[in-house]
């Protein structure tokens, strides 16, 4: 077929994102179970999670340029390799700061080798279709997060969290070494090919690297990137939430079957949410989706309240593009805003965002809970802080057109 290597990219770029719904979704299983035991603020314990979204921060820029130079399935086997080795060092921890200092080693590879590198495959493999890859690339985290929904939170009930974690551990090196090794490769035309959907004109503008957009030191300097950023934080904090989500439910009197199910809703919603926004972005552009998340994100967060479990499932369910927006939205923000001749060093930049705000986010969820023991504060002011970030990010996509990057896709 044509364009077989193509998918074959995209297949492996969806697996790392099941990978990284291990160290994102899963993760949120073992709040309960570990600050029960050792009896820790959930607080305190969750800062471990924060480390590795501070490193992450720190490093998704320097992975972007590493990505560019070493390529994506050098930095797809390391980072396997390293996230690994960091599961397991969690099965054996027994204080708060080994939790902290594993959790800040696994940050330096955890987001970069996984989200990041499969935004920038898909970026780099696709052209037509785009919208509609990532989304369909992206959504395969809340597939693995709807499997291992279902067998975690069992499984650590009936085994313990420290074989909980190895379980992670041997699940993280499947989904990522193999798959740098068998399906990743680092762009089209080390193999003589062009990216999907490329007409002869900018096929030949890629092949003398005559690629349009806004080279990285100026990008540096725009409003755009500031505002990117911004946006980004601020919807990763309010995400912040899903560390938390199974010990809200267990407060509000769910049984761990009934959480397990609700988190499985979110997940399996977010795998039609991925692929709808994706979709919907090639079809009508940017704009409307992102509108669309930001009603049915502050839905979700007015209906969180109630103890009906039907009208929590529904709650998951627009929820879902909360989370789901995420990964989708923002490097189809930053390719149409900045163009593709920077690409991986600018997403680089705006993709740190994301890091930052799911490292400050879960902690601030958790000192929510511990001063007014319980969540529903937060629930009242993440609404705002959703509205905020949206129109950030629309106003950033509308004055960016200013900058007339028309690259050559």
């Amino acid at each position: 077929m044509k364009y077989s290597r193509h998918w074959m990219v995209a297949v492996g770029a969806a697996f790392l994102l099941v990978a990284t719904s291990l160290g994102t979704t899963c993760l949120s299983f073992f709040v309960a179970p570990i600050t029960k035991e050792f009896q820790y603020s959930r607080s305190s314990f969750t800062i471990y999670y924060s480390l590795i979204n501070i490193v992450a921060m720190f490093t998704i820029p320097l992975i972007g340029r590493s990505i560019q130079k070493y390529g994506i399935q050098t930095i797809a086997t390391v980072g396997g390799i390293w996230c690994t080795l960091g599961f397991i060092a969690l099965s054996v921890c027994s204080s708060l700061v080994s939790f902290y200092i594993v959790g800040a080693l696994m940050g330096v590879f955890l987001i970069g080798s996984t989200t990041i590198n499969a935004a920038i495959a898909v970026n780099t493999w696709f052209v037509a279709k785009r919208g509609t890859v990532m989304g369909i690339v992206m959504s395969a985290s809340g597939l693995g997060a709807a499997v291992f929904s279902m067998i975690l939170p069992s499984f650590i009930a009936s085994n313990g969290w420290r074989k909980g974690y190895l379980l992670l551990s041997a699940s993280w090196f499947v989904f990522t070494v193999p798959v740098s090794m068998f399906l990743l490769r680092n762009k089209p035309q080390d193999l003589g090919l062009v990216a999907y959907g490329y007409s002869e004109e900018a096929a030949r503008k890629a092949k003398s690297s005559e690629v349009g957009g806004v080279p990285y030191s100026e990008g540096l300097k725009t409003s755009q990137l500031y505002l990117l950023v911004f946006s980004g934080v601020l919807m990763a904090s309010v995400g912040g939430l899903l560390q938390h989500l199974p010990a809200f439910y267990v407060g509000n009197g769910m049984t761990m079957l009934q959480v397990g199910t609700l988190m499985s809703i979110l997940s399996i919603s977010m795998i039609g949410a991925k692929v709808l926004l994706g979709m919907t972005s090639d079809k009508i552009g940017l704009q409307l989706p992102l509108l669309g998340v930001i009603i049915l994100s502050v839905s979700a967060f007015l209906l969180m309240p109630f103890k009906s479990y039907a009208i929590l499932a529904l709650s998951m369910v627009f929820m879902s593009f909360t989370f789901g927006f995420q990964t989708v939205l923002p490097p189809l923000f930053t390719g149409k805003i900045f163009g593709q001749k920077d690409y991986a060093k600018i997403w680089g930049v705006v993709g740190m965002s994301g890091s930052l705000g799911t490292a400050v986010g879960p902690p601030i969820w958790g000192m929510v809970y511990d001063i007014t023991k319980s969540y529903y504060t937060g629930l009242i002011i993440a609404p705002g802080l959703i509205i905020i970030g949206g129109l950030s990010y629309a106003y950033a996509l509308k004055t960016g057109e200013k900058l007339e990057v028309n690259s050559s896709d």
